[in-house]
Order: structure tokens, then C-alpha cells, then sequence
């Protein structure tokens, strides 16, 4: 038995309560369960008399044997993962992996939006077609290295730079090729290049630094072209603050120009060097 949450068109997200005592949150189909009637009295339908549900939870182990804290390499985008820290307050939730961003330590989520890795456990045996990253081999006939996301704030919304190992080479390191998206939507692309090694820290420093030589020109171009204001962070005697209203007159590019450029409202003219420092109003 669960809990109707709310109805959206022909779907319902039901509070289902497991052996447990965890409380997962479900999307079903509205044919898929059977609805009672409200406990109680009123016209406000709150958590304690909302109406009660019947139906199948699918996939929805309550098994504590059958999930482990993630690690390094133990789970992928797909996997069902759930809250196992106890003073969250989506503890005991299950969701699914979306997104993976290993520098930032955090994964984005089907329904629970963005969460830290260090909070979550991955769910164990679960289908092949769930769990198994796709695994590609260079021309060594060695496994390449998972893709790499990189989470970057611009003045037109976060996008995502990914590197995607291509190939090995034969004095050791890789080819590989970076494509730039907003909103799952491609926008820029380096078709190849090469990294010399695979030092874990090393690499990734430098393979980020290559990401966003090759996001900004992209950015740039998309924030001239249109007749955007901007508002512009800036700092001041209690702090920072917006200015709004903001004309771009030029943009850094990283070589010869380090700084965006700026003409506020009153004519005054500010300088940021950071893409996450002005943003498209």
C-alpha cells in the first residue's frame, strides 16, 4: 500500500512504505493501480490522508544486502541508486543515475535533482542492459577510459563538456575528441587530439583546462551574436553584488584579452574576468 503524491496527465507518483521503513517515491501509470478513498475527512489532501494506493513497485529491492556504497567503479549512468544518509532529507529514496560529474563528487538524478556521491549506495545485480558501461577498446586491445563530464556555469546557463576516448596510441596515452553541450543540445566539438598519459590527477587537470579553451569561444560567440543585458557580479564594500541592465562590449578570449568588458546603465564601464561572474537576463 502507498501514498498518492499527485497526478500529472495520465501518471501518478505514489509514496510507496517498504518493510524497511524507507518510503520510496514511484512513477506509474494511472491504469497500472487502484486508488481507495481518502482516510479522512477534508478538502485538503495532505501525506496522512491522502488517498491509499495498490499496486506493484518494480525494481524496488528492500534488501539491505543488495546495495553497497559507490565507489570509484561501481557504478554508471542508469543504475538505480538510493539515500543511505540517514540526516538527508530524501533518505531511503531510490532514483536513477542521470549524469555523472566525478570532479565535482556528485551525480544528477532522475527525480531528486543533483546529490553528492558520498550519500548514495547502488542498488547490486541489476540487468545488464542497466549496469554495464559500454566498455571500448583501443587498438592495444585494452578497455579506454570512461568518458569524462565536465559541469561549467556561463552567462547563458550550465553546459557540459565531454571527453571521449577514442583510441590508445601506441607510445602510450590516448586520442580523444570533446563535445560541448547546453541542455543536451550539442554545441561546439573538438574532433580529436591527444593526451600523453593517464596520471589521474594530472590528466584531468589538463584535460578541463582543454574543455574550456574550447567552450569559451563557443560562448563568446553565442553572447554577441544576440542583443543580450547582462547582469554583472561585481564587488563592493559589503560583498558582492548585480549590476543589472549591462551592454557586453568586448570578451576575453584567453590570449591577448583576460577580462569581459562592460557599459552599465549610467555609462560606467566594469570588467569581469569569469564567464561565471555575468549572466544573460
Amino acid at each position: 500500500t502507498g501514498r498518492l503524491l499527485s497526478i500529472e496527465g495520465d501518471e501518478v507518483y505514489v509514496a510507496w512504505f517498504l518493510k524497511s521503513g524507507y518510503v520510496q517515491r514511484v512513477k506509474h501509470n494511472l491504469s497500472s493501480i487502484s486508488i481507495a478513498p481518502p482516510e479522512v475527512g477534508g478538502d485538503e489532501v495532505t501525506p496522512a490522508n491522502s488517498p491509499a494506493v495498490t499496486g506493484n513497485v518494480q525494481n524496488q529491492s528492500d534488501d539491505a544486502g543488495e546495495w553497497e556504497q559507490l565507489t570509484d567503479d561501481n557504478f554508471a549512468e542508469g543504475h538505480i541508486v538510493r539515500v543511505h544518509a540517514k540526516s538527508h532529507p530524501y533518505h531511503g529514496r531510490q532514483t536513477k543515475l542521470v549524469k555523472i560529474a566525478l570532479l565535482d563528487k556528485e551525480v544528477t538524478t532522475s527525480d531528486l535533482d543533483t546529490l553528492p556521491i558520498a550519500i548514495l549506495e547502488v542498488q547490486k545485480h541489476q540487468t545488464e542492459s542497466q549496469t554495464e558501461p559500454q566498455i571500448k577498446l583501443g587498438s592495444n586491445g585494452l578497455p579506454l577510459p570512461q568518458p569524462i563530464d565536465f559541469n561549467f556555469v556561463t552567462p547563458i546557463g550550465e553546459c557540459v563538456a565531454r571527453v571521449e576516448f577514442i583510441d590508445s596510441l601506441k607510445a602510450g596515452g590516448y586520442k580523444y575528441k570533446i563535445e560541448i553541450f547546453k541542455a543536451d543540445k550539442k554545441i561546439g566539438a573538438l574532433k580529436q587530439s591527444t593526451i600523453a598519459s593517464m596520471k589521474k590527477d594530472k590528466t584531468v587537470k589538463e584535460l578541463k583546462e582543454k574543455s574550456f579553451a574550447i567552450l569559451q569561444p563557443v560562448i563568446n560567440k553565442l553572447i554577441t551574436k544576440n542583443t543580450y543585458t547582462f547582469k554583472v557580479q561585481q564587488l563592493g564594500d559589503n560583498g558582492y553584488f548585480w549590476v543589472r541592465g549591462c551592454q557586453l562590449n568586448s570578451v576575453a578570449n584567453g590570449t591577448t584579452t583576460q577580462v569581459y568588458v562592460f557599459t552599465t546603465p549610467d555609462g560606467k564601464t566594469i570588467t569581469v574576468a569569469g564567464l561565471n561572474e555575468f549572466e544573460k537576463e
